[in-house]
């Protein structure tokens, strides 16, 4: 007598819809549907004299560029949404609309459209992410009923809800799900690539992801709080947040990569050397300091010899201040070679201490600009941090004894 048994992508979409999920959030390409549409979109426009000839030289040799590992991702897929510069969105969208339905739409998944539909017949609330261009992304979930305003593809400038930036700035892809019961605020989250998949030893393979979700072990994290903003791993203040925001600054004006971009931004701020004056109310005592880098991280990080930015547990419930002691350039220089070198040591270079909650006062600045995961706003102080502990709920493998 044979027994019937469920096709790999069968039992995944059982395992995904077991868990109930409020909201599923799915890369495009490669997920919901096979290829690049990114790249075939711009040939596709090439081909077809979309774009102007010279705009077109240019971009057929800077994409090479690319190809070749001279120009990163992010800054590829911001000019190839730049080069439709002058073209009115009616006329884009069109575009896609027959590119889509021409050479996409034959390699959607048809078990993808399935999950979808399933996933929405439940309640759940589904979003789709890419770095292709938005046009083509919208055209393209439009076959899995995923509505307009939860999409989020490159040139689409709409605000992102707090899960989905946490889903889209940590890099997941293939199917990412997340709950955040605002009651008892606790986040699920599972991802090929999730947050601190490193630390929480996600496989960053496939087959080997399926199996973790399939596995259904259930790990909790701590989630840090500043403002009613979030982060998973730190926030700062200082250098740092001007780094990243003239980095930014630089990279928007299309003259430099990401890694170049930094390395410029950073010279600069050097050469600057912002410091910040705050008053830090600990626990058991106020503290006035002055530095040029104030740390915040969601539980210790390991700061000597290799495991610089490393945290050996995420789930002790404790925020981890560090300032930085030292106040000139020169030793500043000095203390951001040591962390190349992953040779900083807490006890010299930083004071630190294990905190449930820390705010942050000024009475000279209506507000301080803050880095939180890499992302930088301004907030109005006093900044209040606090942990929230085992807020997140991640399927990931088991801790290690």
């Amino acid at each position: 007598m044979k027994t019937e048994t469920s096709s790999p992508s069968q039992r995944f979409a059982d395992s995904v819809l077991a868990l109930r999920p409020r909201v599923a959030v799915f890369d495009c390409d490669g997920t919901l549907w096979s290829g690049d549409s990114g790249a075939d979109f711009f040939y596709w426009e090439l081909d077809r004299g979309l774009v102007a000839p010279e705009v077109a030289q240019w971009a057929t040799a800077r994409y090479q560029d690319y190809k070749a590992g001279n120009v990163d991702e992010d800054t590829m897929c911001g000019e190839m949404v730049a080069i439709n510069a002058g073209s009115s969105l009616e006329s884009l969208q069109e575009a896609a609309e027959e590119f889509f339905s021409s050479v996409v739409e034959p390699r959607i998944f048809p078990e993808m459209l399935r999950l979808t539909r399933e996933l929405d017949s439940i309640g759940c609330e589904v979003w789709a992410v890419s770095s292709t261009n938005d046009w083509v992304v919208r055209e393209g979930v439009k076959r899995f009923g995923i509505p307009r305003r939860r999409n989020q593809g490159m040139g689409n400038v709409g605000t992102r809800s707090w899960i989905d930036n946490l889903l889209w700035h940590h890099g997941c892809h293939s199917v990412d799900i997340a709950q955040w019961v605002m009651d008892n605020p606790n986040w699920d989250c599972w991802g090929q690539k999730g947050p601190d998949h490193k630390e929480l030893g996600i496989p960053m393979d496939l087959d080997e992801a399926v199996g973790t979700v399939v596995a259904g072990h259930m790990r909790t994290v701590d989630v840090g709080e500043v403002n009613g903003h979030f982060f998973l791993n730190n926030s700062s203040l200082g250098i740092y947040p001007e780094v990243v925001r003239e980095r930014e600054e630089i990279r928007h004006h299309g003259i430099a990569s990401k890694w170049a971009a930094m390395a410029r931004a950073a010279i600069d701020q050097l050469r600057r050397f912002p410091m910040v004056t705050v008053t830090l109310r600990l626990p058991d005592r106020g503290l006035r300091v002055t530095s040029p880098l104030i740390f915040v991280g969601n539980n210790r990080y390991e700061m000597k010899l290799l495991r610089i930015g490393r945290r050996s547990h995420l789930d002790r419930g404790e925020l981890f201040l560090y300032v930085a002691r030292d106040r000139s350039r020169l030793g500043f220089l000095a203390l951001a070679v040591r962390a190349l070198r992953g040779r900083l040591d807490p006890e010299k270079d930083f004071v630190s201490a294990g905190l449930p909650y820390v705010e942050v006062a000024t009475s000279w600045r209506r507000t301080l600009r803050v880095a939180l995961d890499g992302e930088v706003m301004r907030l109005s102080p006093p900044l209040r941090y606090r942990i929230r502990p085992r807020a997140l709920r991640v399927l990931a493998p088991p801790a290690p004894a």
